[in-house]
C-alpha cells in the first residue's frame, strides 16, 4: 500500500507499508522510491511506516515499484514466462535452461513496475559441506537480475535486501556464485569465500574452479567460523554452483 504524505516541487514523500499474507504471494514493499535521498520513520496510531524521500523529475512522481515475495509453487505460468524474458534480457545467451531450472524450489522476490517485471532474486535449499563438518542445508541464491533499462536505480539492492530477510528466517547462512558483482554483494553484508571449492559427483568429490566467485552471508557466524576451509556442493545438471 502506497500513500503520498506530502508533495513539493523537489520531493515526494511516500510511505512504505509492509503487508504479509500467508495465504499467497505477498507485497512487502510498495513505494515510489528509486533513488533514496532520505529515510524517516512514522507511526500513526498502531500502524508503523518506513517513509522515503524520492526525487521527482519535472514535477512528476516516479513509477511505483512493487516488491513481492512468493514461493516457487505460487509462481504461475505467465509469471514464469515473464521471468525467463527478464533473465534473457539481463544475461543474454549466458543464461541457460538449466540456470532457469535452478532458480525454482525455494522463495522468490520479484520487483514489478505496474505489470512489468523488472527485478528478481530467489533462494533455494541446497546441501553444502563446510570443511569437515557434516552436510547441512543452507540457502543458495539464484537468478539475481534487473531489467537493463532499470539497472542503477536501486532495484537490485531492494530485491536482495528483501530476499535476505527471507533467508534469515529459513537458514543460518547462504551462498551465491557471482562474477564481477562482488562489490555489490559486499555492500549487502556478503563475504568472499577464501577456501577451495569442490563438487560431489557420482564418481567422487572433485575440485572445481568456482571458489573465486563464491560469497557467503552469515547470520550465525558460529556455523561457518572459517572461510578458508574447503566447501563442497552436490552435483546437479548445468553449473554445479
Amino acid at each position: 500500500m502506497s500513500m503520498v504524505l506530502t508533495s513539493t516541487g523537489l520531493f515526494t514523500i511516500v510511505a512504505d507499508r509492509r503487508v504479509r499474507d500467508p495465504s499467497g504471494p505477498r507485497v512487502v514493499r510498495d513505494c515510489a522510491e528509486i533513488r533514496m535521498l532520505d529515510r524517516l520513520h512514522l507511526k500513526v496510531g498502531t500502524v508503523e511506516w518506513n517513509v522515503h524521500a524520492a526525487s521527482v523529475h519535472e514535477g512528476r512522481r516516479l513509477p511505483v515499484v512493487e516488491i513481492v515475495v512468493a514461493d516457487s509453487d505460487q509462481i504461475d505460468a505467465m509469471s514464469r514466462m515473464a521471468l525467463r524474458t527478464l533473465w534473457d534480457r539481463a544475461f543474454g545467451d549466458r543464461f541457460s535452461d538449466h540456470d532457469a531450472e535452478h532458480a525454482y524450489g525455494g522463495v522468490h522476490v520479484l520487483a514489478r513496475e505496474g505489470t512489468r517485471l523488472i527485478g528478481h532474486a530467489s533462494a533455494i535449499p541446497r546441501r553444502i559441506r563446510f570443511g569437515d563438518q557434516p552436510w547441512r542445508t543452507i540457502g543458495y541464491v539464484e537468478a539475481v537480475a534487473t531489467h537493463p533499462e532499470c539497472q542503477g536505480e536501486g532495484i537490485g539492492r531492494r530485491t536482495m535486501e528483501t530476499l535476505q530477510e527471507e533467508v534469515y528466517s529459513r537458514w543460518p547462512v547462504a551462498l551465491l556464485s557471482t562474477g564481477s558483482a562482488t562489490g555489490f554483494y559486499k555492500l549487502l553484508g556478503w563475504e568472499r569465500w577464501h577456501g577451495l571449492s569442490y563438487t560431489k559427483t557420482a564418481t567422487g568429490t572433485v575440485p572445481d574452479r568456482e571458489h573465486g566467485g563464491l560469497m557467503i552471508l552469515r547470520l550465525d557466524r558460529s556455523v561457518v567460523p572459517d572461510l578458508s576451509v574447503g566447501v563442497t556442493c552436490e552435483d546437479r545438471t548445468g553449473d554445479a554452483w
